[in-house]
Formats: structure tokens, C-alpha cells, sequence
């Protein structure tokens, strides 16, 4: 072997390291910006899906067959007896659907506890008279029957104890601390807190056009970042295509399966969790890439240095 070829042969092997090196760095930072990509997708879409299933459903029962951005974009938010009007239905089957949920989960109401195969149900027309919720036994016969009132004052509850003085009356905690009347049953659902909620449901809701576009965008980020980075090496010559679709499609399961793990995170009620888990999922998942990978250039690595010495050898013959 000639002292160039053995030049040669000794400055292949950390020429390969400080490649390989230069590879998995560049990685670890796609990997970060896609991750960062990823979380924040996740973040503004649980924003768009603010409104959750209880207040949905109770939407629903309050104003049948109308889609919510419709009846929304529908209000003067700027005239208080507009928005009071519109809301005050919502609210109160909001309320509702709360009281129900809390009793079938095996919850206490007041003294009001449903025993075995017992189930509280809520009337099925917005005009039932008398009675908003009843608890019926496992064969569908009625128990007995509730009014509920998801109101600040009294006066409305008063009315009702002197249409309907024989049914009890479930209010929210304001209503209740107002009344010492034994036929009525606080809740302890705030009916501030309940404003509240369905405030921040609304906010998130209505936007301006440019919200909304801004909330697209976030929401498309990881693809675009993915194909806007890789069409980009390839454009500029430093992958081929083939190599760029490979990436991609890579660095798009990668980001899809950290984002699915957000989501059952979040689905799981531990929303505060979601954005590390797709953190840590999208890293774990480009760990074990990265390792496969570096495996695979080793063992090329090492076949050409083989070959190379293979044909130095042979040319010293």
C-alpha cells in the first residue's frame, strides 16, 4: 500500500464520524422544530374545540337543528339583551345536562343519590311542562320529578314553587344561599362559573376572519414546516428527491403519532399533559430513527472502507 492510499484509509474513518455527527445533529433540531410544530398545532386545535360534549349537548337540546357558529355569528355581541337572551337557554339546559351527568356518574345532588338501576333523565321537549329531570327505575317507570333552575335571583324560583308546589326544585348555589325554602335543592354548580365557561366556549368560537385564518395556519403548521423544509433541500441540490420524500414521510409519522399521543393525553382529562407527550413521543420516535439509521451508515461506512482497502491492496500488488 502506497503512504498516499494509507493517508487515504486513516483519514476515512473520523471523515464518516464527523459526518455522522453533523447528520444526527441536524436531526435532533429537525426533530425540536417539529415537536415545537406539533405542540402547537395541538394547542390551537383544543382551542377550536373549546366548546366540549356537555355544553354541545346542551346546545343541542337548547336550540335543535341549528349549527352553533351559525347561531352564534347570529348575536349583537354588542347589545346586552341580545347576548342575555340568546345565552340564557344554553345556560340553563347547560346546567341541566351538568346535574343529570353528575347523578348517572354515581354523584349526590343535595340528599338527591340515584340507588341500583336507577337513572336520571332529562325532558325530551324544550316545553315540557312541570318537570325538567326525573329519575326513573330500570323498568322506565318514573320515581319522581325535579324543576331546575339555573338562575342568580329567586323570583323565578318562587314562581315556580307556586305553580308546581309539589315537585322539589334543583337551583344553582347563588339561587339556593337566596332561599331557605325546604322544597328547594342547592346544586353547588355556580351559575357565574357557568357564564364563565360558556363565555370562554363563545370566545374561542367567534373569531375575526383573520383569527380564524391565523388558527388555520397554526393548525396546518406541521405539514407545511415538514414539506416546506424538505422541498427546500431538495430544491437547493442537498437531498435528492427520492431521499426528501423519504424524510418526509418520516418526519410527518413521526409528528402524526406524537400529535395522536397529545390527543389521548388530552382525551384522557389530563390536558395540561398533552403538549409533553408529544414532546416526548416525538423525540422518543426520532431517537429510535436516529439509531436505526446510524446503524445502517455504519455498516456502509464500514463496507466502504473494506472496499477501499480492498483496492489499495490490490494496487500495491
Amino acid at each position: 500500500m502506497t503512504p498516499d492510499n494509507e493517508q487515504n484509509g486513516a483519514d476515512l474513518v473520523p471523515q464518516a464520524i464527523r459526518e455522522l455527527q453533523t447528520r444526527y445533529r441536524t436531526r435532533q433540531e429537525t426533530t425540536l422544530l417539529d415537536a415545537v410544530a406539533a405542540a402547537t398545532s395541538l394547542s390551537a386545535i383544543q382551542t377550536v374545540d373549546a366548546v366540549d360534549p356537555q355544553m354541545m349537548e346542551a346546545f343541542e337540546l337548547a336550540v335543535p337543528g341549528r349549527e352553533i357558529v351559525d347561531y352564534l355569528d347570529g348575536i349583537d355581541f354588542d347589545n346586552a339583551r341580545s347576548v342575555s337572551g340568546a345565552m340564557s337557554n344554553w345556560r340553563g339546559k347547560y346546567f341541566e345536562v351538568i346535574v343529570r351527568d353528575e347523578l348517572n356518574s354515581g354523584g349526590q345532588i343535595g340528599d338527591i343519590v340515584l340507588g341500583e338501576g336507577q337513572k336520571a333523565v332529562l325532558a325530551e321537549s324544550l316545553s315540557q311542562p312541570g318537570w325538567d329531570l326525573a329519575i326513573i327505575d330500570d323498568a322506565g317507570a318514573t320515581i319522581t320529578e325535579f324543576q331546575l333552575k339555573a338562575v342568580q335571583g329567586v323570583s323565578e324560583i318562587t314562581r315556580a314553587l307556586e305553580r308546581y308546589p309539589e315537585l322539589e326544585i334543583v337551583s344553582t348555589a347563588e339561587a339556593a344561599q337566596q332561599i331557605t325554602d325546604s322544597m328547594v335543592i342547592s346544586s353547588d354548580v355556580s351559575n357565574d362559573e357557568m357564564k364563565s365557561e360558556l363565555a370562554d366556549a363563545v370566545d374561542a368560537v367567534v373569531d375575526s376572519p383573520l383569527v380564524d385564518a391565523l388558527e388555520l395556519f397554526t393548525q396546518g403548521m406541521p405539514a407545511i414546516l415538514i414539506a416546506g423544509s424538505e422541498g427546500t433541500m431538495w430544491i437547493m441540490g442537498r437531498k435528492t428527491f427520492a431521499a426528501a420524500c423519504s424524510s418526509t414521510l418520516s418526519r410527518a409519522t413521526g409528528t402524526g403519532v406524537a400529535m395522536a399521543a397529545g390527543f389521548a393525553v388530552a382525551a384522557a382529562g389530563a390536558g395540561v399533559l398533552s403538549i409533553p407527550a408529544v414532546f416526548g413521543t416525538r423525540l422518543a420516535f426520532a431517537r429510535h430513527a436516529n439509531f436505526s439509521q446510524l446503524s445502517d451508515h455504519i455498516e456502509a461506512d464500514t463496507e466502504r472502507v473494506r472496499t477501499l482497502r480492498t483496492m489499495a491492496a490490490s494496487t500495491a500488488e
